[in-house]
């Protein structure tokens, strides 16, 4: 049931001499395959999306043809989208294919495609809404089919988006994007939050999350080649209303990962604190009752490689030292978590991943009980 190094893991944990791993001794860490094809690169569920009902649980992810790229992502050729449903809680999986839904390169211009349907109920309890690019996807049956591609209305920033939204209301959703910014020096990016009340017919921009890297980091923004960016918002609402939101941060080779606090439905944020350094992957959050809460990421320090997660009691102030759910993956080029809490307690953490036995990128999940959902 356990691969190699979570039994480590385990073992260490139990001894004392590692941080004590995100599960007791009658909830075993378990690690389930979602989908692999040795021909296929199937990658990125972070920028797709994750929706659950109950036990049913489905994630979008790309693929495309397999090739060993060294340092470089394991992709060549046509880029597509596709989705994989499990109807117990993640123990197993099938893939499935929608024709409808298309990448935004498939699609072309946004501008061309037509708004979001009046009558759209974004509490309508089979709802789903997958996000890509300017584009979004809807569907009311669970993502069995979609309805689109629709544009995304304007917010007055070049956005590329994925998958992260909030519903608040029957017309009423809060969307979180990274903005495209550039000016005489460079270029660099920054995350936002912007709200509908008309049902996706306009989006009015609320606030920044996170600091300026053009402000804070100007010598660095005018250097050649710079990489500045502070991107993938993804953000959790805690039973009391406030807004929990993680950020991938990164100043040209400085890496890490900020927790941010709305207490205003995103009108202003205040840092709360850095989660991570160095991983330079994206954070998947999780609720778990009251202030306890969960983030989930793909590990990409050093080899061996993995998957990583903190838990916090206090609403995101403080953190646990890090645990690892498991450290076998083959190249850093894996993660992009993204995560749910099942009606058992359990956290469900999809991801995508390189091991040995299956070197061809592919689709996992991790199903454990943090230690804070233990009675």
């Amino acid at each position: 049931m356990f691969s190699r190094s979570t039994k480590i893991v385990l073992a260490a944990a139990l001894l004392g001499c590692a941080p004590r791993l995100a599960a007791v001794a009658d909830e075993p860490v378990r690690n389930l395959l979602v989908y692999h094809n040795p021909e296929e690169f199937a990658g990125w569920p972070a920028n797709e999306g994750l929706w659950c009902w109950g036990d049913e649980v489905l994630v979008g992810f790309n693929h495309g043809r397999y090739e060993d790229r060294g340092k470089k992502h394991s992709v060549t050729g046509e880029i597509g989208v596709t989705f994989a449903r499990s109807l117990d809680g993640g123990l197993t999986w099938k893939r499935e294919d929608h024709a409808e839904v298309r990448t935004p390169k498939a699609v072309g211009r946004p501008d061309k495609l037509p708004p979001f349907p009046a009558e759209v109920d974004f509490t309508h309890p089979d709802f789903a809404m997958k996000i890509r690019g300017r584009i979004a996807y809807l569907s009311t049956n669970r993502g069995h089919g979609w309805g689109g591609p629709y544009r995304l209305p304007d917010t007055g920033h070049d956005i590329d988006a994925r998958t992260s939204y909030i519903v608040t209301g029957p017309k009423s959703a809060l969307f979180f994007f990274p903005a495209a910014l550039k000016n005489e020096k460079g270029e660099w990016s920054r995350s936002f939050v912007a709200e509908t009340t008309d049902g996706g017919q306009t989006l009015q921009f609320l606030s920044w999350i996170g600091d300026d890297l053009a402000q804070t980091h100007p010598d660095e923004l005018a250097q050649k080649d710079s990489a500045l960016f502070s991107t993938m918002p993804a953000a959790i609402r805690l039973p009391d209303g406030r807004l929990v939101c993680s950020i991938r941060n990164r100043v040209n080779r400085k890496k890490w990962s900020e927790i941010h606090e709305s207490r205003d439905g995103g009108k202003s944020w205040v840092k709360l604190c850095d989660l991570e350094q160095g991983s330079t992957n994206p954070a998947a959050l999780v609720s778990l009752g009251g202030e306890k809460i969960v983030a989930v990421y793909g590990n990409r320090r050093k080899i061996p490689t993995g998957i990583a997660a903190r838990e916090s009691s206090d609403g995101g102030r403080t953190w646990s030292p890090e645990v690892a759910l498991r450290q076998d993956g083959r190249t850093w080029d894996l993660g992009y978590t993204r995560a749910m809490l099942r009606p058992d307690g359990k956290v469900l953490s999809v991801y995508y991943y390189t091991t040995g036995e299956r070197p061809e990128q592919h689709i996992e999940a991790t199903l454990w009980k943090p230690s804070l959902s233990v009675p």
